[in-house]
């Protein structure tokens, strides 16, 4: 028993020896820096990889508006043009929607193509991921549809454009020739439109588009760029008519960015309302004593002042007034202008503001005030007593629609014109109160 004994603890022994002497060798090759730990930090290959000759690529699906695109599968197709690797997007990595992550895989350059998972038709820029461009953005674009909008007057009554809304990538179908492209901005700025193959225009609205124009024999001359235009759209609702120019038949990409917005200038400035601020009370012309009599603006002696009562007097007392709701000799009245007495005619009655250096203040919409007036004017002439802030108001929209200028905004006639009076042809739609 005792040598069996003997002969079991040398075997145990032998065993533990034998094993820490591979321990021993496994320690000193790792030490060595031959196929341990040396060879492993050698096959890093820097930031991306994984292992010798392996990468992670990661594809981003997007619109041109940045938003993710989902029911996407990403495929990378190698230099064969085979299929070498396939991920949904938003299912590996991060996890991230509208992105793939493609790890361990064979370092190269692949093409990007985009299956959808719904049935859609997916159009979109090539790209490519390799080495030196790891993480890439694919936008989809969206399939603008058959050329539908009519353009009447143009080439001929035939002539349709291709409808485009809002800010974004497009993918279009040229035919040879002169393409329009009718663009509906979705908010108010400056927009950069740009094609990938041709040359483009900017017509204006839908009724510039004329054969002349083409032709260039007049002012709206297509003028051709070499692949972008930038234009000022102050209003979402306008059909701004884009002019794309191709030699053969083919298809474009279209993009529309907005830039910035509109430049602060008072045509793109909001109308600011203006109610009346003084106390209004009823007015009623005595017909029986008393009479109009309208002002004449050719006149060098008639001269108004503002009263101590808030009113304006003419320079030997007679009470001025505004015919809020009667024509003038010269003009309708403000109340037919803002759409009062009948609404299918009328619209913003208003004018510019200016600080006393000449600085622009603000645009100002004098509705509300002129249907304030219109409530307590006499009933029988539509008439009510020129108070300061209606003064100023008569002075804003004249000049603002160039009533009384030289140009050919003024609402008097050749023989009229240059025997106005500047200094009181504000007065245009005014009358002075006397006896009878």
């Amino acid at each position: 028993m005792k040598r069996i004994f003997h002969t079991l603890v040398l075997l145990l022994l032998s065993l533990v020896l034998g094993i820490a002497m591979v321990s021993c060798s496994d320690d000193g090759d790792t030490g060595d820096g031959g196929s341990g730990g040396g060879d492993t930090g050698g096959s890093q290959g820097g930031e991306g990889s994984t292992d010798q000759g392996l990468s992670y690529y990661t594809v981003s699906v997007e619109d041109y508006k940045g938003e993710p695109v989902e029911g996407v599968i990403v495929r990378l197709i190698d230099a064969s043009g085979n299929l070498f690797k396939a991920q949904p997007v938003g299912v590996s990595g991060e996890k991230i929607a509208g992105r793939a992550d493609f790890t361990d895989v064979k370092s190269g350059s692949y093409t990007v193509e985009l299956f959808s998972t719904v049935g859609k038709t997916l159009n979109y820029e090539s790209v490519t991921v390799s080495e030196a461009n790891k993480q890439v953005t694919v936008r989809v674009l969206d399939k603008v549809g058959e050329k539908s909008y009519p353009l009447y007057g143009a080439v001929d009554d035939n002539t349709f454009a291709y409808t485009v809304n809002g800010k974004g990538g497009y993918s279009i179908d040229l035919t040879s020739g002169i393409n329009y492209v009718v663009f509906f901005a979705d908010t108010k700025g400056i927009y950069e439109l740009s094609v990938s193959g041709g040359a483009i225009g900017y017509y204006g609205n839908p009724m510039n588009v004329f054969s002349g124009a083409i032709e260039g024999d007049n002012d709206m001359t297509f003028v051709l760029s070499e692949t972008k235009i930038k234009i000022e759209m102050p209003d979402v609702n306008t059909p701004y008519v884009i002019g794309i120019s191709s030699e053969t038949a083919a298809t474009v990409t279209f993009t529309a960015n907005q830039v910035s917005g509109l430049p602060n200038r008072p045509i793109y400035q909001e109308w600011y309302s203006v109610s009346a601020k003084e106390s209004l009370s009823q007015y009623t012309l005595d017909t029986d004593n008393y009479r109009l009599v309208d002002v004449d603006v050719k006149s060098r002696s008639l001269t108004v002042e503002l009263g101590e009562d808030g009113f304006y007097y003419t320079g030997d007392g007679k009470l001025v007034v505004l015919r809020i709701a009667s024509s003038s000799p010269y003009i309708d009245s403000l109340a037919m202008m803002a759409g009062l007495i009948n609404e299918n005619v009328g619209g913003t009655v208003g004018g510019y503001v200016y600080d006393e250096d000449g600085n622009f203040v603000r645009k100002e919409s004098y509705n509300e005030m002129i249907s304030d007036y219109y409530e307590y004017a006499d009933e029988a002439t539509g008439v009510y007593p020129l108070t300061e802030e209606l003064a100023n108001a008569i002075k804003a929209i004249g000049t603002f629609r160039g009533w009384w200028s030289d140009g050919g905004a003024s609402i008097f006639d050749d023989q009229t014109k240059p025997l106005v009076n500047k200094d009181i042809a504000w007065l245009l739609m005014c009358a002075y109160v006397e006896e009878k």
